[in-house]
């Protein structure tokens, strides 16, 4: 939970923002990597497979709107 607490403070954009695409994508890979480390223990686990590639999709998409923000 504190881990979250960091990742929320460093990508916020103010004092009150916790839903921002920046935060969003900040907590995706963090839960992207930690689920990456399970699976180096754990590779038969197709529940939690299912899970990364949930959240691998919810943050591609969360970048190319980024993206399209940046450009215009």
């Amino acid at each position: 939970m504190k881990l979250k607490k960091d990742i929320i403070k460093s990508l916020a954009t103010s004092s009150k923002d916790v839903g921002s695409t920046a935060v969003q994508i900040g907590l995706l890979s963090e839960k992207i990597n930690r689920l990456s480390e399970h699976f180096k223990n754990f590779k038969k686990d197709k529940h939690s497979a299912r899970g990364l590639t949930k959240s691998v999709n919810q943050r591609k998409r969360l970048l190319s709107l980024s993206l399209i923000h940046i450009s215009e």
